[in-house]
C-alpha cells in the first residue's frame, strides 16, 4: 500500500518540531551527556531523513533552496553507520539545519494542500541551510509558518 507523500511531509514537520522542543534551552554539553535525549534526537533525524526521501521531485523542485539530500544522507548514516555517528554533527543537524528544513516543509504543506487550515503562512521566502555544513548560516530569512492545531493521526 502506497502512502500519500503529504503524510511523510507531516512526519517531517512533526519530528522537526519535536527537535525544537527537545533542544530548547539546551547546550551542546548538556545534549551530549544525555543519552536518552541523544537517542530521541537521532530517531527524529532518521524520521526526517526518511520522510525527505519520500517527497516527490516535483515538490522538492518547488523549493529549490531547501536541502533535501542532507537529511536523507543523515538518515542513512544513522541507520547503517550508527557506530560512526558524531555527536557534534548530530547537534548541528538538529539545531542548525532541521529548523530551516521545517520552514521549507511547512511552505510545501501550504503550497500542495492549501485547503489544510492547520497551517498559516506569513511569508514565502526562505534560505537554504545545507546539512553538510559545519558553519551556521548567516542569512536566515525565515518562513513565518505556524501550525494552528495538531493534525489527527491517520491510521
Amino acid at each position: 500500500m502506497s502512502r500519500d507523500w503529504l503524510l511523510y511531509l507531516d512526519d517531517l514537520i512533526d519530528s522537526a518540531e519535536k527537535l525544537q522542543r527537545y533542544l530548547a534551552g539546551r547546550t551542546f554539553e548538556s545534549f551530549s551527556t544525555d543519552d536518552v535525549l541523544f537517542d530521541a534526537v537521532l530517531f527524529n533525524l532518521a524520521v526526517i531523513g526518511e520522510a525527505a526521501k519520500n517527497v516527490p521531485e516535483e515538490a522538492r523542485a518547488s523549493v529549490p533552496q531547501a536541502d533535501w539530500t542532507g537529511p536523507a544522507r543523515m538518515r542513512d548514516l544513522i541507520a547503517h553507520h550508527y557506530f560512526a555517528v558524531d555527536r557534534r554533527i548530530v547537534w548541528e543537524a538538529a539545531t542548525l539545519h532541521a529548523p530551516g528544513l521545517l520552514d521549507h516543509a511547512k511552505l510545501l504543506r501550504v503550497r500542495f494542500d492549501p485547503d489544510d487550515s492547520s497551517f498559516r503562512l506569513a511569508s514565502a521566502s526562505c534560505t537554504r541551510r545545507p546539512w553538510n555544513s559545519s558553519k551556521r548560516a548567516t542569512a536566515t530569512s525565515r518562513i513565518g509558518c505556524t501550525r494552528a492545531a495538531s493534525r489527527p493521526s491517520t491510521t
